[in-house]
């Protein structure tokens, strides 16, 4: 199972800051117990040099007189009297040689085995089971040799008490920081938090803009996008309302018709005014089911407005297979269909929508160009664009009229030809998908003329 963001956080920080305390503790324990051992080393040494000098002082001052080894033990023993003063150095020992390994000298606490067999310097030697940290020097002559020593234990007892009284701090302040950086992970979220309560509590159709306030600048981004795609489904939401209440009303003329038709082919008993009944009805079915394919095609355009799929399309090859299909209506009527221009021309777009727009507005131009009338197609390929131009000999829109026919359901041209109004709303839709400039003017027949021109960089919204 997935863990949040604050989870993760708070685990990522806290085992960093883990190790980084134990790091800190191995470090200063590393560090005291090296300090440590080189004060007890330097202590050795300086006890050792203060003996040697003594020692070299009264043996050569006496120059071994009368009193033999008791004058001398009693002349060592106020030395030792003298070292001693540290509670440490109680536990120091020593041992004073001349001529060889013959005892002159030795401590109180010192073993009764040679400390060490070296002549000089620093070693660690096992003595009657005890681990002893020894420091040998000697004079020059080579006739006074001072061993002086004191148990590794010491040192150690004093280092575990140093790194004790360092690791306490370190264990009362560590949950401390534990806890400061909950409560840390806990302010920066909040802002998240507030946000995350007020989408809770909004309805599906509360869309308003999520104020950002004092949110992270990294959260920004994301809130932004959330707003933006508010502001779309809010756009979507409206449309479909929109639509829902235009269907509804648009839906509702036909059906009464029917309804009527049917009730007078019920009740009359005359043949021809039944058969004229029932033709109405077909032909209202017809305008029914028309209606209904375009407001189909029309909710599956807007839901698309965000996610159209560009291909590249032969749009000659597919004006001409729309030419062809649209053929035999035209022909009902004996209208031809010039199409000028049959270069290849590729283009990227959204080929079963293209062919919606064409089919459209061929659609448008066969049902009002009249009996007899002429459909003049032409594609040219600009610098900077593809340029799609389908002129007829109908009635034409007045100029005044030429904004409001990409309005649903609005219809310019009251004739005999049914219709649902919603071909060039289709069409408009289409053109907008592709970033395609569409524009109604007056052709050389005094038609209408549509130009739609889609341009090279064409992209989805």
């Amino acid at each position: 199972m997935p863990r949040s963001i604050r989870q993760r956080l708070l685990v990522f920080i806290l085992a960093l800051t883990f190790i980084s305390w134990a790091t800190i503790a191995y470090t200063n324990y590393s560090d005291a117990r090296h300090e440590i051992g080189e004060l007890f080393d330097a202590h050795l040494v300086q006890s050792a040099k203060v003996l040697l000098s003594l020692v070299d002082a009264e043996l050569y001052e006496e120059k071994f007189s009368e009193n033999g080894d008791n004058g001398e033990n009693i002349r060592l023993k106020e030395v030792e009297d003298h070292l001693f003063k540290h509670k440490y150095e109680k536990l120091l020992a020593f041992q004073i040689a001349v001529k060889g390994n013959t005892f002159f000298f030795s401590s109180a606490g010192a073993p009764g085995q040679v400390l060490s067999e070296k002549t000089s310097g620093f070693s660690s030697n096992r003595i009657e089971g005890k681990l002893w940290r020894v420091y040998t020097l000697q004079d020059l002559p080579g006739i006074i040799t001072v061993r002086v020593a004191e148990p590794l234990s010491v040192r150690n007892g004093l280092i575990n008490e140093i790194a004790f009284n360092l690791i306490i701090p370190l264990l009362i302040g560590l949950p401390v920081i534990f806890l400061l950086i909950w409560k840390s992970v806990d302010i920066i979220f909040k802002p998240l938090d507030e946000i995350a309560a007020d989408l809770q509590q909004r309805g599906p159709a509360h869309l308003d803009p999520i104020t950002i306030g004092n949110v992270p600048t990294e959260v920004r981004p994301l809130i932004d996008a959330i707003n933006k795609l508010f502001r779309r489904l809010d756009k979507v939401l409206q449309n479909e309302r929109r639509f829902t209440a235009d269907a509804a009303h648009e839906l509702r003329t036909p059906l009464a018709g029917l309804k009527t038709q049917t009730q007078i082919a019920l009740r009359t008993r005359d043949i021809k005014k039944r058969e004229h009944a029932l033709q109405n009805i077909l032909k209202s079915i017809d305008r029914t089911s028309h209606l209904v394919d375009q407001l189909l095609t029309l909710a599956r355009l807007e839901p698309g407005l965000e996610s159209i799929h560009l291909e590249n399309c032969n749009l000659s090859r597919l004006v001409s297979d729309i030419v062809d299909d649209v053929m035999p209506f035209a022909a009902g009527k004996n209208i031809t269909i010039d199409f000028r221009n049959m270069r290849s021309i590729q283009i990227p777009v959204h080929t079963h929508a293209v062919s919606l727009l064409i089919r459209n507005l061929l659609d448008n131009a066969i049902r009002y160009s009249g009996y007899g009338g002429h459909i003049d197609i032409d594609l040219s390929e600009k610098d900077t664009g593809v340029l799609l131009q389908i002129a007829d000999s109908g009635p034409g829109i007045p100029r005044e009229l030429r904004e409001d026919v990409f309005k649903r359901f609005f219809r310019a041209n009251q004739t005999a030809e049914t219709g649902s109004g919603l071909g060039l709303s289709i069409v408009k839709q289409i053109a907008d998908l592709h970033h395609a400039r569409i524009e109604l003017g007056e052709s050389g027949q005094h038609g209408l003329q549509v130009d739609i021109f889609f341009p090279n960089n064409a992209k989805s919204v």
